[in-house]
């Protein structure tokens, strides 16, 4: 058996120039149920697909039995979430949830737990890996898809999964191998890398405490290799047969859930507006043409089917979320155990159950929290998350002794929490206390009469250490706390001076134009509003990532800075356009083509927009005709 083969970081191809739906990873990468304590290497010959996997065993119980390919899709899951970052908005993962388990319900595998999430990334593209984790990314969210549409998508990444298409494609076996050694370096060295803060310190033997060692710039490594692998499969993709099986398995699923039939071709041609088919370029000759695969979809009859009830598809949700939560209990990592519970607990329908998760979960954080240094436990959030399942315990009417056993939870957290106070009071003499303790005594005591002279401890850390936005919030806050509004001379003034001053240093320094405008709404002080204003007129003038632009003027329409910065996303839009026709001027249809879908996604309403619509249809009917220029 030879040596893993650490990869050289790769220059990531766009993934919209190498297609849409036609992503890795799906099916299980090795057959059959294994346990965690068990899993291992085939290392003889005709192992297959994805034998090169060599993970070391993930710390769970002894009497764990779960599949291999839930294993193995969990760690790569959690890596992918890590890298590129999921949405929580709550009304988008709703509907992705309603439409995705409602399909996967048809798949008629009840031992599969099917998660779905948003990854934050522009291009429109879905996935899936082994053991059922389903992704589509904020930019096919974008592109306005039906639930209909989105019911085919899933349906087409659920049917990778069952076909486990990523073992029957051999020719990625290679690049399995370079994904788990990505995986490893990615995940190994970012949790290497976390801070106290984040991790905090375990008990190494009674009465001492280990912390973890750090290491930024090989945590950067582990993940640009990562993301250069990740890239890398997506340029693989699927062969034409596996991919064409898929569209026919999404169809299928959506139709049996009760989705129009014909949302499946309207799918496929939505996507196939967004793809330039040069027939000389060298993926397309191995990936199905969207001409041919629209066709397929247009063939398809009308079916009978009404799709399934409320309470069938409750049920089934119900399954998925308990399936889940018991994994999570056989983890003894904590990050990977808080992510499964987190999927349960929005997995659900029923109010009572998930109180029930959400109990088992906080339970869990709780005993987690004991084995770290005391002063770097969290019990002020924990004690609001308690609130808050009370709170909906209450509202979902479940029985008393439960709700009753929850209080008494909460009430143990609180008691924890101001037993810590003594030994802040020790810490936090002289200037010895650590920034981490600093953040924790605030998360613990944010109401205590001392908590203002923290913030500016630790907004003057922030600052000198480069984090000017977080230095700006928490100012924003000793102000917001002030004996008078907004930092107004009061009785005691002092702290309010002292943050006014380092508001003054911090504000030209921030980078992120929604910590501006929140700081604007807040403050009265016309010194203040005066400093704050000139950095958003510079912000507005010199930010160059036409996205963050974007989805500032989307998410601040009535701001006082709103036309100034929709004038600076005209302005990117119209650079993008120019690129956009160099591209077409020199053959490069597709990435013209990716260009002139950016204008459009995220500057609806610049004046060039209507010009890069025009753009899109020049080059699908330049793709239409069978030219290659």
């Amino acid at each position: 058996m030879s040596s893993p083969v650490v990869p050289t970081p790769l220059r990531p191809p766009s993934p919209l120039a190498v297609g849409l739906l036609c992503l890795c990873l799906a099916g299980a990468l090795n057959p059959g149920n294994a346990t965690a304590e068990t899993r291992s290497t085939d290392t003889g010959a005709g192992s297959g697909p994805g034998s090169r996997w060599q993970r070391a065993p993930l710390e769970v119980r002894r009497d764990a039995d779960i599949p291999n390919d839930f294993l193995i899709g969990l760690e790569a899951s959690q890596a992918i979430a890590g890298h590129f970052g999921l949405i929580e908005t709550d009304s988008l993962i709703q509907r992705l949830d309603d439409i995705g388990y409602r399909v996967a319900l048809n798949a008629g595998r009840p031992d599969i737990l099917f998660t779905f999430q948003i990854l934050d990334m522009d291009e429109p593209n879905a996935m899936a890996l082994p053991g059922g984790w389903i992704f589509v990314t904020r930019g096919i969210l974008n592109i306005g898809l039906t639930d209909g549409e989105m019911a085919n998508l899933l349906g087409h990444e659920i049917s990778h999964v069952l076909h486990r298409d990523f073992s029957r494609q051999g020719r990625l076996d290679g690049l399995l191998s370079l994904l788990q050694t990505a995986v490893v370096v990615a995940v190994a060295m970012a949790g290497n890398s976390a801070s106290p803060a984040a991790q905090g310190p375990v008990i190494a033997q009674p009465g001492t405490w280990d912390y973890p060692q750090s290491s930024g710039e090989a945590a950067l490594a582990g993940t640009e290799v990562f993301g250069s692998v990740f890239h890398e499969l997506l340029l693989r993709g699927y062969s034409r047969k596996l991919e064409m099986e898929a569209d026919e398995g999404g169809r299928r699923l959506a139709s049996l859930a009760g989705y129009p039939h014909e949302s499946g071709a309207s799918l496929m041609q939505k996507l196939h507006d967004r793809i330039y088919e040069d027939r000389e370029f060298g993926y397309w000759q191995t990936h199905p043409y969207f001409t041919d695969r629209v066709a397929a979809a247009n063939a398809v009859l009308p079916g009978t089917d009404f799709g399934p009830s409320i309470e069938e598809v409750a049920a089934y949700r119900l399954r998925i979320q308990q399936g889940l939560a018991s994994a999570a209990a056989t983890f003894r990592e904590e990050a990977l155990a808080d992510y499964l519970y987190e999927l349960a607990l929005r997995t659900g329908t029923t109010a009572g159950s998930n109180v029930a998760i959400h109990a088992k979960l906080l339970h869990f954080r709780l005993d987690r929290m004991e084995m770290r240094d005391p002063l770097l436990r969290s019990y002020g959030p924990l004690e609001q998350d308690y609130d808050e399942l009370l709170q909906n315990a209450c509202l979902s009417r479940v029985a008393a002794d439960q709700i009753g056993e929850i209080q008494t939870m909460r009430d143990s957290v609180d008691a924890m929490r101001r037993s810590l106070l003594s030994a802040y009071r020790k810490a936090l003499v002289g200037k010895g206390a650590s920034t981490i303790v600093l953040e924790h005594y605030l998360k613990n005591f944010p109401d205590q009469i001392d908590a203002n002279e923290i913030r500016l401890k630790l907004a003057r850390s922030y600052r000198f250490s480069g984090r000017s936005n977080l230095a700006v919030e928490k100012l924003g806050l000793v102000l917001a706390n002030s004996p008078e509004p907004n930092g107004r001379m009061g009785e005691d003034s002092t702290d309010v001076d002292r943050a006014r001053v380092e508001l003054m240093r911090a504000l030209p320094l921030i980078s992120d134009p929604d910590v501006g405008e929140k700081l604007y709404r807040q403050m009265e002080d016309p010194e203040l509003l005066k400093t704050v204003s000139d950095r958003m007129i510079d912000l507005a003038d010199t930010l160059s990532a036409m996205d963050k632009v974007g989805r500032f003027v989307q998410a601040n329409p009535t701001s006082s800075f709103a036309q100034r910065f929709r004038q600076r996303l005209a302005t990117l839009a119209e650079m993008e356009y120019k690129r956009g026709r160099l591209g077409e001027a020199l053959g490069d249809q597709q990435s013209a083509l990716t260009t002139y879908n950016r204008i459009v996604i995220l500057a609806p309403d610049a004046p060039v927009t209507e010009e890069a619509r025009r753009g899109i249809t020049r080059i699908q009917a330049l793709a239409a005709s069978g030219s290659t220029r």
